[in-house]
């Protein structure tokens, strides 16, 4: 895996396949959610920022949208 190659800290990836083989190999892993849940509750994004941004991914089925769904319909809640 690259991130080995380049001795990297963590893996960014919401594939779940990818996260699966990077935990097997004792890599740690950060997802979109991981992201997305720390920019609001370190305030760097808004609830509001949080849920058009997921907005957007999820409507343009950039990722895997079950997950996102989920968040999208957690940061709502945020508000």
């Amino acid at each position: 895996m690259l991130c080995e190659e380049i001795h990297a800290d963590c893996l960014l990836t919401s594939d779940r396949f990818a996260i699966s083989k990077a935990r097997k190999l004792g890599l740690k892993t950060i997802t979109i959610v991981d992201v997305v849940k720390e920019a609001y509750t370190g305030k760097v994004m808004t609830a509001k920022e949080c849920v058009d941004f997921l907005t957007v991914l999820v409507d343009q089925n950039i990722l895997d949208t079950g997950y996102l769904r989920e968040l999208l319909g957690e940061a709502r809640a945020w508000r």
